[in-house]
């Protein structure tokens, strides 16, 4: 009987010290909640919808396309850097808080980027080249954000979408070299775009933030086609690389940007 009133005892004593545990552990949560300093999703307020623009950089490498440019580089007999490396990006999101934390809504982007203009002279036979790719990125975005502190906020993003508009393009004008005429190669995109995002963001009043942002985008071409005969191809021609497989333009970017969230 003894050996089972120490038990009882134990036991008791045992669900005493998680009851004052449990009851001091949600004062500290309450207590640490006022000041801000717990993360949770960050509330919804009046202002429902978020309008966030911003602009940054794209770190890319379409090494396929580059391939191709190197070697036309190589016909011509240039040194010139002829490679795309990247370009500025700009964006701007449209959302609508949908529960706490979570809003829903579009993103649209526009990225620009290119090669220097190669001149070549030899004599008197001239040519010039270049290449550029533009796009413009539409998606379907989610958002899930959580406050750290009192108006300091982290999230994460995805979306998905289409190419609303892609241009890549590699040009050789103003030619009279011998076998290279004028010649235009273009790309067509893939149908289907994808991004994913980490931001920080930090509200200096009710209604304006400033947020900073890494981006991973996911945009590519399917095949490149000639629009001019050249070197032994024909006008239509769809090129291929090294792989035999249709050569691609890959816009594919990891993009660091800055901008503002405004809440209307």
């Amino acid at each position: 009987m003894k050996k089972m009133s120490r038990i009882s005892l134990g036991l008791s004593g045992l669900i005493l010290a998680v009851i004052t545990l449990a009851g001091a552990a949600e004062g500290a949560y309450r207590e640490a909640r006022s000041q801000g300093f717990m993360m949770a999703p960050a509330e919804v307020r009046e202002q429902r919808f978020q309008i966030r623009p911003s602009v940054g950089y794209a770190f890319s490498n379409p090494s396929e396309i580059n391939n191709v440019l190197g070697n036309f580089k190589g016909i011509l007999g240039v040194n010139n850097d002829l490679t795309i490396k990247g370009g500025p990006n700009f964006s701007v999101a449209i959302e609508y808080s949908v529960i706490a934390g979570l809003s829903a809504g579009f993103r649209a982007d526009f990225i620009s980027v290119g090669t220097d203009t190669v001149n070549l002279k030899l004599g008197q036979l001239r040519a010039s080249m270049d290449s550029t790719i533009r796009a413009l990125p539409v998606y379907a975005h989610l958002s899930y954000t959580l406050e750290v502190l009192k108006d300091f906020q982290v999230g994460a993003s995805a979306g998905l979408g289409i190419p609303l508009f892609y241009d890549a393009e590699f040009n050789i004008y103003e030619s009279n070299l011998p076998g290279i005429p004028d010649s235009k190669g273009t790309y067509s995109a893939s149908p289907l775009t994808w991004l994913t995002s980490a931001f920080a963001q930090y509200f200096v009043d009710e209604n304006v933030g400033f947020r900073i942002g890494v981006d991973y985008r996911a945009l590519s071409s399917n095949q490149m086609k000639l629009q001019q005969n050249f070197l032994g191809y024909q006008n239509g021609a769809i090129l291929e690389g090294a792989d035999g497989k249709n050569a691609e333009a890959d816009l594919s970017s990891i993009i660091a940007n800055v901008g503002v969230t405004i809440r209307i």
